[in-house]
Order: structure tokens, then C-alpha cells, then sequence
């Protein structure tokens, strides 16, 4: 009987012991226990922030229990598309309401004078050019008196029609163009003016003398200065 006793008070006496032992070294153990939660819900804490300013990009960060549910971020897409809707509600607002430059008298009148609309082309389009005439005039005959003033060959019929437009547009009226045939028997494009009657033809000259120099044919002019009515004024009959 006695000893079982002292086994009893040997047993109560090992296990009062280890116990000690096992608190000793949980009070030693706690802090570093408790220091690595803390640890990690600071880093859970960073980056439920940074998800959320990404519009949760990662995922939305675990609710706790019992806590209401929090409002959903929006996408970044969803929010620049708001911002450049919101953009053009308020510049299409100040274009309609903001007042506009002022027509200045002159500009609204253009265009409205004359009833006929214009077509579409060049300005003037429709004014023929100056000393032009119909096509089938060109080659009129006037009279039989006339001034030779420039000859072009038979190809050369456009150039010669030309240069007649050029003295009729600086007041020549009675300048055509004529086919006549020359001394080889070949035919040329002759620029000439007629002159009514003969006593009209010292008021012809007196025009032709008028007639600026041109560059397209640099010996009109000088042509033209050394006509006279008694030497070169010529008859066809």
C-alpha cells in the first residue's frame, strides 16, 4: 500500500513538471506566434488596396463573415469611357449655345444676286474670252482689202486663229484668219485684217499701231510698224 503511494505522488509530481515545462516554453513561443499573423494580414491588407484601385483586377479581396457585402469597383475601361462621353455632352452643350462669328453683309450677298444659280466651275466660265468669236467666223470674209500680218502652215491653223483672237481682243474687230495659197503652190494660214474700203484702211493701221507687243510673236509688232496703206495694203478680187 505504501508503495503504490509514493508511485502516485511520483506520477502527480512528473506531471505537475511537464506541465510547467510546456507553459515555460508557450509564454517563450507566443509572440513569435503571434508576430507572423500580424505579418501577414499587414501584406493582405497592401493588396486588397492595391486590387481595389486596379478595379479588382486579382479578384476582390475575402468578405468576413457576418460583414455586408461591400459595392463592386468599377473597370478602369468603364470609367475613361464615362469621363470621354462626359467630355462630349459638354462641348457639344457649349457649340450649341455659345454664340457664333457674325456674316458680314458682304459675304451673305455673294451669290445671291441674279436669279439663275451658277455651275459648278471656274468663275466666269460662262463670259467668252475676250476678242473671241464662233468658230465658223473665224474664217469670214469681210472684203477684199486687207493687211498680211503673220502666215503658218497648214498645221498650224490653231496658233493662226490665235493670234487673230489677240488682235481682235485689243481692238481689231476685222481680224480673221484665211487659207490662201503661197507662190509654191502651198498652203498657209494667213492672220490678216480687213479694211472696209480703202479710204478706211489708214483707221485700220491706226489700230493695228495700237496693238501692244506680245511674246508668243515677237515680230508682230515690228511688222506692223512698217505697213503702209499705199505699199502693203492688199487686193483680192
Amino acid at each position: 500500500m505504501s508503495k503504490r503511494g509514493k508511485d502516485l505522488f511520483y506520477l502527480l509530481e512528473q506531471r505537475e513538471s511537464g506541465t510547467r515545462r510546456s507553459e515555460a516554453l508557450g509564454a517563450t513561443e507566443a509572440p513569435e506566434a503571434t508576430s507572423r499573423p500580424a505579418a501577414a494580414g499587414t501584406r493582405g491588407s497592401l493588396t486588397a488596396t492595391v486590387r481595389q484601385w486596379f478595379g479588382g483586377v486579382g479578384g476582390r479581396p475575402a468578405r468576413k463573415r457576418g460583414a455586408r457585402p461591400e459595392p463592386g469597383t468599377a473597370p478602369f475601361g468603364l470609367i475613361v469611357a464615362a469621363v470621354g462621353l462626359l467630355a462630349l455632352g459638354v462641348g457639344f452643350t457649349l457649340g450649341r449655345f455659345l454664340p457664333r462669328a457674325e456674316t458680314t453683309p458682304d459675304l451673305a450677298s455673294r451669290g445671291t444676286e441674279g436669279a439663275a444659280p451658277r455651275r459648278p466651275g471656274p468663275l466666269d466660265a460662262d463670259k467668252p474670252a475676250p476678242g473671241a468669236i464662233a468658230a465658223e467666223k473665224e474664217e469670214e470674209i469681210l472684203s477684199n482689202l486687207f493687211f498680211d500680218l503673220l502666215r503658218f502652215s497648214a498645221p498650224q491653223r490653231a496658233e493662226a486663229a490665235q493670234a487673230a483672237t489677240f488682235l481682235r481682243a485689243n481692238g481689231v474687230d476685222t481680224a480673221r484668219i484665211r487659207k490662201l495659197p503661197t507662190k509654191s503652190k502651198v498652203d498657209v494660214w494667213v492672220v490678216l485684217t480687213y479694211a472696209p474700203t480703202r479710204p478706211a484702211a489708214s483707221e485700220v493701221l491706226t489700230k493695228l499701231r495700237a496693238v501692244p507687243a506680245s511674246r508668243a510673236w515677237p515680230t508682230l509688232a515690228t511688222d506692223i510698224g512698217r505697213l503702209s496703206v499705199e505699199k502693203d495694203l492688199m487686193q483680192i478680187e
